[in-house]
């Protein structure tokens, strides 16, 4: 899934000059644009859509079954949303395992560890499978604030 935000912003000719040229060096600065007259007056806005960055969480498990949920459900809640959740089972032997597997989302990447290996290890494990362009790591018996990732 992409998440796009739209910014609007009121330029001068040789701003659009400026962006045009700097947008030929690198595209993925400004992804798409558009020049707009403003409803309000004449000048004109410049209008761009850019891809909101990869955040993949990481987020070692080991026998949490009782908090496990609430962690899980405060990252696929977030306000922003373009994130991925990579969730590494380190030998648990609760029912942490059944917990994860219920969720069917496709922002949730499963592993497991084939012995318990602890949290330093299987953290960097989810550190190297990460994707995103940014890495949040959150505990399994801990909670992140629905707009966590917006404001950082």
């Amino acid at each position: 899934m992409l998440s796009v935000r739209h910014y609007r912003l009121p330029i001068s000719d040789l701003t659009i000059r400026i962006i045009l040229f700097l947008g030929k060096i690198q595209c993925s600065n400004i992804p798409e644009y558009s020049l707009l007259l403003s409803p309000m007056n004449s000048d004109p806005m410049y209008i761009f859509n850019m891809e909101l960055p990869l955040v993949s969480f990481v987020m070692p498990v080991y026998n949490a079954e009782k908090y496990l949920n609430e962690a899980i459900d405060s990252i696929l809640n977030q306000t922003y949303k373009n994130i991925d959740l990579i969730i590494i089972n380190d030998g648990s032997t609760d029912s942490s395992k059944s917990i994860i597997q219920a969720y069917n989302d496709n922002r949730i990447r499963y592993f497991e560890n084939e012995y318990n290996s602890g949290i330093v290890f299987t953290r960097n494990k989810g550190v190297d499978l990460a994707e995103g362009s940014y890495i949040a790591t959150l505990d399994s018996d801990d909670i992140a604030l629905p707009e966590r990732i917006d404001k950082q």
